[in-house]
C-alpha cells in the first residue's frame, strides 16, 4: 500500500511540474509517465484519465496550503494575528511561483472545474479563485 501511495504522490508532483512547463494541454498522461519512468497505463490505473490526475494535484496543493495555514494559526495570540496570518499564508512567495501558480491556473481553465463537476471541482474556494486571478494579473 505504502508503494502505491508513493507512486500517486510522484506522479501527482511530475503533474505539478508539468503543467509549469508544458501548459494544460502539453500535460497528457504520456507526458506524465514519460516523466515518470512509468508505462501511461499506469498512470490511467492510479488516475483513471487526466481530469482525475488534475483532481489529485489541486487537493495536493489545496491540502498543503490548509497545512501550512494551520500551522500559522495555532502561532496567532489575536484576532488581527489570525487575520494576518490568513493574508500571510495566502500572498506568500511560494504560492506565486511559476510552478504554483500555472498548476492553480489550470484548474480554472479547460480542466477539472467544468469536467468533473461530481467531484466538487466547480466550486473552488474563493482564496484559491483569488491567488490564480492575482498570479495571471502579475504576468
Amino acid at each position: 500500500m505504502r508503494a502505491r501511495r508513493r507512486g500517486r504522490v510522484q506522479l501527482v508532483e511530475v503533474t505539478i511540474d508539468s503543467l509549469a512547463e508544458v501548459g494544460y494541454v502539453g500535460t497528457t498522461l504520456a507526458e506524465i509517465a514519460g516523466r515518470a519512468g512509468v508505462s501511461p497505463g499506469l498512470v490511467a490505473h492510479y488516475f483513471d484519465d487526466k481530469d482525475g490526475l488534475l483532481e489529485a494535484a489541486f487537493r495536493t496543493l489545496a491540502r498543503t496550503l490548509a497545512a501550512r495555514m494551520r500551522a500559522r494559526l495555532a502561532l496567532a495570540r489575536t484576532p488581527r494575528g489570525r487575520v494576518q496570518a490568513v493574508i500571510d499564508i495566502n500572498l506568500a512567495p511560494e504560492e506565486f511561483d511559476k510552478r504554483t501558480g500555472t498548476a492553480w491556473l489550470a484548474f480554472l481553465g479547460p480542466g477539472i472545474a467544468r469536467a468533473r463537476p461530481e467531484a466538487g471541482a466547480d466550486r473552488l474556494p474563493a482564496p484559491h479563485v483569488c491567488r490564480i486571478c492575482a498570479t495571471t494579473c502579475a504576468d
